[in-house]
C-alpha cells in the first residue's frame, strides 16, 4: 500500500480506514453502533504511522486536524472527551473536512480488500453519514445500544493491561459505560420537576467491577418521600436479544416491610384498569405475566388471589429498541413525561397511607426554559403573559388567567410585574448581541467606560435576591421614618475598602467636609459656619455644607439609608442607630461617622425594585421621596421574618427568540440556563464575565419564556445548542373559536380552507393565525380591511408574489373589474404597449390586481364547492 508525506492528510486517511474496517465488521454481526467510530489518539497514531513516511505527534491529532480544538487547522476530525471520529462528508459544508491532495484512484487495504479512495470518501459520504446523523439524534439510543452490545460482559481496568491496543480498548470501552450512565443520568433528570427528584444509582459495572451491568436505575421520589422504598423507577435495561426502557411505579424489596407493602399497595384500590393502558410488570403465583392477561382477569388476580403484605404488581410504560430507534430523543421524552404524571397520581396514594402529609397540588410543573412557537397570529405574545403569571404565582392568578373576560386584569398585572423587576421582556435580532443581553461596556459620561449589565443579567440579580435571615430585620411604618441614599467610596476601584469597612464596623461614613469636626453643629447654619471657619477660601455654596447637615442633622435615628452601587443598583440597607462622631484617626480615607444597624447587603438590588421610574442620582448624600419609593419590596426584603422567604419565581421573556443569534447573544451563558447547571442543583455552574469579572451563575426560579414565529424560520433550523436546552409549546390556528356567519360568511370554514390550502402549495409553519380576523363587534368592512391589508400581503410575502398560487388559495380570480373575487386577472396584450414590428418580441402577461372594493360572494368564493376535511378522506378513499 502507498505511503503519503503529508501528516494530517495521512491522519485522515488512517481514521476513514478505521471506521470503513469498524463499519464493515459491525456489518457482519448485524448491529452498527455509532460509538464504535471512535477510536483513541494511539489507535490513529499507530494507523497512520503505518501509512505515512513521517513520524505522527500527538498535537497532530488532538489539535491540527481536530474541529473541535481551537487550534486546529484541519476539520478532519470530531472530539468526544479523548475520542476521536472522522468527519462525514458535509459535516463543515466542504470547509477543509477532507484532504484534497489525494488521488482518489488511489487504492488502500481494507477488511472488505483493496478499496480507492474514491469508495472510502463515498461511504463517507452516505452510509457513515446517516449513521452519525442518527446517533447525534438520538442520545436515547446510544444508552441502550450499549446495554445491548455490552451488558452483562466481562470487564478489567485498564488500569492492569499493559499491552497498549488492548489497554486503548479498555479505556474506550470504560468511557462509554462512562457516557451511558451519563446520558441515562440526563434522561432521568428531564423528568424531575421542584418536588420530584432523582436518586440513581452511580455505576455501570456490578459490586465486583469485574462485569458491566445489563441495567440502569433511578428512583423518582418525592422530596417529602424520599425514604420510603416506594418510587417511580426509571429503568434502562438489557433484555434476552435487545435493550428498552421501562418506567413504573415500584417499591424496593429489601426495605420494605409488611407495614410498608400494605401502604404502597392501596393505590390498586384506585387503579382504573379499564380506561388505564398501564403495561403490568409482574408474574402471578402461577408464573403468568400480567400482561398476557385481559383486563378483568387482572382485576380479578388483585382482588382475589394477590397477597398484599407480600406481593406488588408493577404498572408503568416500556420503551421497546426499536420504538426508540425509529423517533426522535425528544418525542420520547415527551412519552415517558407524561408517562411520569399519570404515575404520580398512583404514587401519591401509595405513600400517604397512614402518613398524613399532604403532597402538593400546586406544584409549578413549567419547564425552566420555554419556547412558544406557530406561525403568526396564533396567540403565541397573546398568551405569554398569562403563562407568566401562571409561573409567578398560579394560585394568586388563575381566577384570571382562566377567564377571557378578565384579559384586561391580566395585562394590568403583567405591567406592574414587569415595572416591579420580577418580569423582564426583550426582542431579539440581527444585530442584538452579548453586550446588550448579558453585559457590555458603556459610556459612563466621563469619558470612559463602565460595565453596564443587559436584561439577563439583571434579571438574574433580580431572582438571587431574598432575604437574609442572619441579619436583623426592621418592622418600619414608611409614614415615620425617612430614606436616605448614600455612596460608599468607589465602586470603579477595586481596592478601595471603605465600603468592607462600613459593613464590618456597621456604620456609615462621609467623604466630604473635610478634616473638621461638626459634632456640636446642630443645623445648617452652623455647619455652614464652621466650615468657613476652617476653609477661607469657601464661598458658602460648597456641597460639603449640605451634605454635612445631611448626614449628621437630617438623618434620624430609625431612618434607612440605602447604599447604591453606580446609578443603577444597591448593595446593601442599612437602619441609622447611632448619632454623628468624628474620628481623626479613621482606618480609611473618611473621618464622618454615623451607626446603623445592616438589614441587607447581599446581591446587588436592581434600582427598579427600589424607585418608581427612576435611577440614583450621583449625589453622595441624599433624601428620597416617600412616593418614588417602592416599599412593598423594601419591606419584603428587610421587615421581621421568622423564616427564610421562599424563592419567588422570575420570567424572562424573548420575542422572537429565533430571529437572533443565539451563540453571538447568550456566549457561554447557554450551559448555565440547564436546570442542573443553575445556582443550587446538582451541577451547579458559574463563569467569570469578561467585562464586570463578576462570578456569575443563573438562579433556579429565572424562567425563561421564547416565542418565535415559524414563518420566519421553522423549528427545525434553530441553533442546536438552543433547541435542547427548551421544551417547546406550539400553537397552531384554531379556527374553530371564528364566527360562522358575518353577513353570510363563514370566518372558521374561510380561514380552515385558506390554510390547508397554503399547507399543500408551501407548509403548516406557514398558516394564518386566528388572531387576525379577532375584533369586537366584527363587521365585513373590517373582514376587506383584514384581507386587503394583512392577509393578501402575507400570501405575497409568502410565495414571492407568485399570484397564480395566491389565486389558488383565495378560490380564483375573476375578470377585470369583476367584485366577486379577491383577485382580478386580465392579459396585457404586447402589441397594445408596443409598435407592431416590435410586439411579436414579447409574449402575452397575465397582470393580477387586488379587488378594491370586494362583494360578500368574493369571501364565500374562497370555501365554495370545497367540503372541508372531506376533500382529504376521499382521495385516500379513492387511492384505498
Amino acid at each position: 500500500m502507498k505511503k503519503y508525506d503529508h501528516v494530517e492528510d495521512s491522519i485522515w486517511l488512517a481514521t476513514s480506514i478505521l471506521t470503513y474496517n469498524s463499519y464493515i465488521k459491525q456489518r457482519e454481526n448485524n448491529i452498527i453502533d455509532a460509538t464504535e467510530f471512535y477510536f483513541t489518539q494511539p489507535e490513529i497514531i499507530a494507523k497512520t504511522e503505518s501509512i505515512c513516511t513521517k513520524d505522527v505527534h500527538n498535537a497532530r491529532v488532538s489539535q491540527h486536524c481536530n474541529a473541535d480544538s481551537h487550534d486546529n487547522t484541519y476539520n478532519y476530525l470530531r472530539a468526544k472527551d479523548t475520542l476521536r471520529r472522522v468527519t462525514y462528508i458535509g459535516e463543515f459544508n466542504g470547509d477543509k473536512e477532507y484532504p484534497t491532495r489525494f488521488d482518489l484512484s488511489d487504492k488502500v487495504d481494507t477488511l472488505d480488500g483493496e478499496k480507492t479512495i474514491k469508495e472510502i470518501v463515498d461511504f463517507l459520504s452516505n452510509d457513515y453519514k446517516s449513521i452519525i446523523k442518527e446517533y447525534d439524534n438520538n442520545k436515547l439510543l446510544e444508552i441502550l445500544n450499549f446495554l445491548k452490545i455490552y451488558g452483562k460482559k466481562s470487564y478489567k481496568n485498564p488500569i492492569n493491561e499493559t499491552n497498549p491496543i488492548e489497554k486503548a480498548k479498555l479505556e474506550e470501552l470504560k468511557f462509554k459505560g462512562q457516557n451511558a450512565l451519563s446520558l441515562f443520568k440526563d434522561m432521568c433528570m428531564s423528568l424531575e420537576d421542584e418536588n420530584y427528584k432523582n436518586k440513581l444509582s452511580p455505576k455501570w459495572l456490578d459490586g465486583s467491577n469485574r462485569y458491566i451491568r445489563g441495567y440502569l436505575w433511578s428512583e423518582l421520589k418525592h422530596k417529602d418521600k424520599k425514604d420510603l422504598p416506594t418510587s417511580i423507577s426509571i429503568v434502562a435495561e438489557k433484555t434476552d436479544k435487545e435493550a428498552n426502557f421501562i418506567i413504573y411505579l415500584e417499591i424496593r424489596d429489601e426495605d420494605a416491610s409488611k407495614e410498608y407493602y400494605l401502604r404502597h399497595n392501596k393505590f390498586l384500590d384506585s387503579l382504573d384498569i379499564e380506561n388505564e393502558d398501564f403495561e403490568y410488570f409482574i408474574f402471578t403465583d402461577q408464573g403468568e405475566s400480567l400482561n398476557n392477561l385481559n383486563k378483568s382477569e387482572i382485576k380479578k388476580y388483585i382482588e382475589t388471589r394477590m397477597n398484599k403484605e407480600t406481593e406488588k404488581v408493577r404498572i408503568g410504560k416500556s420503551f421497546s429498541y426499536d420504538f426508540v430507534k425509529d423517533n426522535s430523543s425528544e418525542y420520547i421524552i415527551d412519552i415517558m413525561k407524561d408517562t411520569v404524571n399519570r404515575l404520580k397520581k398512583y404514587y401519591e396514594i401509595a405513600v400517604q397511607e397512614g402518613d398524613n402529609i399532604e403532597m402538593s397540588t400546586t406544584t409549578n410543573n413549567n419547564p425552566k426554559n420555554l419556547i412558544l412557537y406557530g406561525p403568526p397570529g396564533t396567540g403565541k405574545t397573546y398568551n405569554v403573559a398569562d403563562k407568566a403569571l401562571e409561573i409567578i404565582d398560579y394560585d394568586k392568578y388563575k381566577n384570571i388567567i382562566e377567564n377571557p373576560t378578565k384579559r384586561e386584569e391580566v395585562v394590568i398585572e403583567f405591567n406592574k410585574l414587569k415595572e416591579d423587576g420580577i418580569i423582564g421582556f426583550c426582542t431579539f435580532h440581527q444585530s442584538y448581541s452579548y453586550e446588550d443581553f448579558v453585559e457590555g461596556l458603556r459610556s459612563d459620561g466621563r469619558g470612559g467606560f463602565e460595565p453596564k449589565d443587559g436584561i439577563f443579567k439583571q434579571m438574574c440579580e433580580n431572582a438571587s435576591i431574598k432575604a437574609q435571615t442572619e441579619l436583623p430585620k426592621y418592622k418600619f411604618d414608611s409614614n415615620k421614618i425617612s430614606v436616605h441614599k448614600m455612596s460608599l467610596g468607589d465602586t470603579n476601584n477595586r481596592e478601595d475598602n471603605i465600603y468592607e469597612y462600613c459593613i464590618k464596623n456597621n456604620c456609615v461614613s462621609l467623604g466630604w467636609g473635610r478634616e473638621i469636626d461638626y459634632s456640636n453643629c446642630k443645623d445648617r447654619d452652623e455647619v455652614k459656619e464652621v466650615f468657613i471657619q476652617n476653609v477661607p477660601e469657601s464661598t458658602g455654596k460648597d456641597f460639603d455644607i449640605n451634605a454635612i447637615n445631611r448626614f449628621k442633622n437630617i438623618m434620624q435615628d430609625g431612618d434607612l439609608v440605602i447604599i447604591s452601587q453606580g446609578n443603577h443598583k444597591a448593595r446593601a440597607i442599612g437602619k441609622i442607630s447611632g448619632n454623628y462622631y468624628y474620628d481623626p484617626n479613621s482606618e480609611i480615607r473618611y473621618n464622618h461617622f454615623r451607626k446603623v444597624e445592616w438589614l441587607y447587603n447581599g446581591e446587588a438590588i436592581d434600582v427598579k425594585r427600589i424607585l418608581k421610574d427612576k435611577v440614583f442620582s450621583q449625589q453622595s448624600i441624599y433624601t428620597f421621596y416617600n412616593e418614588d419609593l417602592k416599599f412593598d419590596y423594601i419591606k419584603e426584603l428587610i421587615s421581621e421574618k421568622t423564616e427564610v422567604i421562599s424563592a419567588k419565581n422570575y420570567v424572562l421573556i424573548i420575542d422572537e427568540i429565533n430571529r437572533g443569534n443565539i451563540s453571538k447573544i447568550f456566549g457561554e451563558l447557554i450551559t448555565l440556563i440547564e436546570d442542573d447547571k443553575r445556582i443550587g442543583e446538582k451541577n451547579e455552574l458559574k463563569v467569570t464575565l469578561p467585562y464586570s469579572n463578576d462570578y456569575f451563575g443563573v438562579p433556579s426560579n429565572l424562567y425563561i419564556i421564547g416565542t418565535m414565529n415559524t414563518a420566519d424560520r421553522s423549528i427545525a433550523l434553530l441553533d442546536t445548542a438552543l433547541r435542547r436546552r427548551f421544551d417547546f409549546i406550539e400553537y397552531m390556528p384554531n379556527e374553530n373559536i371564528l364566527p360562522t356567519d358575518i353577513e353570510g360568511i363563514n370566518i372558521s370554514k374561510l380561514l380552515k380552507t385558506i390554510n390547508d390550502r397554503i399547507e399543500f402549495l408551501f407548509d403548516r409553519d406557514h398558516k394564518i393565525g386566528h388572531a387576525y380576523f379577532i375584533k369586537e363587534n366584527l363587521q365585513f368592512e373590517d373582514l376587506v380591511s383584514i384581507m386587503k391589508n394583512k392577509i393578501i400581503p402575507l400570501l405575497s410575502e409568502y410565495f414571492y408574489d407568485d399570484y397564480e398560487k395566491m389565486e389558488l388559495i383565495l378560490g380564483g380570480s375573476g375578470k377585470d373589474k369583476d367584485n366577486n373575487y379577491l383577485l382580478n386577472k386580465t392579459t396585457i396584450k404586447a402589441n397594445s404597449l408596443f409598435k407592431k414590428k416590435l410586439s411579436h418580441i414579447y409574449p402575452d402577461q397575465v397582470k393580477y390586481t387586488v379587488v378594491e372594493n370586494p362583494t360578500v360572494n368574493a369571501f364565500i368564493n374562497i370555501y365554495s364547492d370545497v367540503e372541508i376535511d372531506e376533500y382529504i378522506d376521499e382521495d385516500l378513499d379513492n387511492e384505498a
